[in-house]
């Protein structure tokens, strides 16, 4: 995001930084400014939080990594997440 921001011939006044989602959403839903969110959840925050979407950056992504410790995927949900994974988290291909 901050990449992306440079690109841009005008900064946005910065008035927190949040290393938790939870409270950024918060923040957000009182009215204190706009937060940036993956598409696939908006439908929750919408209803959870009221918040609405002012507008899409369709040039961020946002990379999911899975990390074990076994060669092989044996827990069903690491399996389900995995394959997933590779059509993509929205059906696109990567």
């Amino acid at each position: 995001l901050d990449r992306w921001f440079d690109d841009l011939p005008f900064s946005p006044r910065v008035v927190a930084e949040f290393d938790d989602s939870a409270l950024m959403k918060e923040f957000g839903a009182g009215g204190s400014g706009l937060f940036p969110v993956p598409s696939v959840v908006l439908p929750e925050l919408e209803k959870q939080y009221g918040v609405q979407m002012v507008g899409r950056l369709t040039e961020l992504r946002i990379r999911y990594f899975v990390v074990t410790t076994e060669r092989k995927l044996t827990h069903p949900a690491t399996i389900v997440i995995a394959e997933t994974a590779k059509l993509g988290l929205l059906g696109e291909a990567f």
